[in-house]
């Protein structure tokens, strides 16, 4: 019985770790992705850099987190379930 317990809270710690994992990512990659749509998307900017700055100067920081709930979401369930799987795995 207390190894089961033991399992699945270690079974619950993989998943939270897998969760931050994925939302740590999002976070991080979500200006990248934000710049690059942009830049696919419209002729007016000469570069990434020149890109960055304009949608810093006219729209914000926060600009660059346009849209991230629904990645932030989905990746952070997925990077979880593949962490926590993984890990059960190898136990």
């Amino acid at each position: 019985m207390e190894e089961s317990r033991d399992d699945g809270l270690q079974t619950a710690r993989d998943l939270f770790s897998g969760a931050m994992g994925g939302i740590a990512q999002v976070l991080i990659g979500q200006p990248f992705d934000i710049v690059k749509v942009r830049l696919q998307t419209t002729t007016q900017y000469a570069g990434a850099a020149q890109a960055a700055a304009s949608i810093y100067r006219t729209e914000g920081a926060l600009a660059f987190y346009k849209g991230t709930l629904t990645p932030l979401l989905g990746i952070g369930a997925c990077v979880s379930v593949q962490f926590g799987a993984f890990h059960a795995a190898r136990r």
